[in-house]
């Protein structure tokens, strides 16, 4: 990659997080979503050792990514669960909320166990196996999401939504790059490792513009099911 792709990443993905932040501070949205806004710090800490080690020491560059990807995937899962809290609030959900929260604490902890028990073992394709299981993971519970949401005909507020979109979309690039490299050959410096870091800039870019105004989960009162006519529905925002 060019010094300027670089250079680009790393301003526009510090600007994009440094207003994400600023703006939960001041809408005081941090509280209504305090793991996602973990989440959104976690990538903000992170930006300086990545880009200084990319930078001035690249030998050490394969070391210090997986660190930083350990961290920013555990605390991605935050993302996943203000979905799960906001979406699934309704009563009528608790089984499948319980469910979800099961699976949630599952994939970390298999991560874990995963990275722990292989700590000590040659890392050669060993990061991107454990990497690209656990991103297969996060694919398959936000899809499994969605689903719910449209059996159910859940609402989904704007600010849910948008992270809904923007950490799909980079899960998805990220497991596109994973399978590249895993299977199809590409070296870590070819141009289709853009696919990650540019799907996090537009995955923040997302973030900032969904996120910029409060806009609270619906829930409606009763659950409305497929096929089953309530009349009158009561809108209750999510408080």
């Amino acid at each position: 990659m060019s010094v300027f792709v670089i250079w680009f990443i790393w301003v526009a993905g510090s600007a994009l997080e440094g207003t994400i932040l600023a703006r939960g501070i001041q809408t005081r949205m941090f509280a209504k979503y305090p793991f996602f806004y973990f989440h959104t710090l976690a990538l903000c800490i992170v930006q300086i050792p990545s880009f200084a080690a990319y930078e001035w020491y690249p030998s050490a560059y394969a070391k210090v990514y997986w660190y930083i990807q350990f961290l920013t995937m555990v605390t991605g899962c935050g993302v996943i669960a203000e979905i799960i809290r906001h979406v699934l609030a309704h009563p009528g959900m608790a089984t499948i909320r319980r469910t979800a929260w099961a699976l949630i604490c599952a994939m970390i902890f298999g991560f874990l166990a995963a990275y722990f028990l292989t700590m000590h073992k040659p890392r050669s394709g060993i990061n991107g196996t454990i990497e690209r299981d656990f991103r297969t993971s996060q694919a398959l519970l936000l899809f499994g999401i969605l689903l719910v949401i449209l059996h159910y005909g859940l609402p989904v507020g704007r600010n849910i939504r948008g992270m809904f979109v923007g950490y799909g979309l980079y899960i998805t690039c990220s497991l596109m790059t994973l399978a590249l490299m895993l299977y199809g050959g590409i070296s870590s410096h070819s141009a289709w490792t853009l696919a990650q870091p540019l799907s996090c800039i537009a995955e923040l870019g997302i973030w900032a513009i969904t996120l910029w105004t409060y806009n609270p989960n619906i829930i409606l009162e009763p659950l409305p099911r497929a096929g089953v006519q309530y009349a009158p529905l009561r809108f209750l925002p999510k408080r």
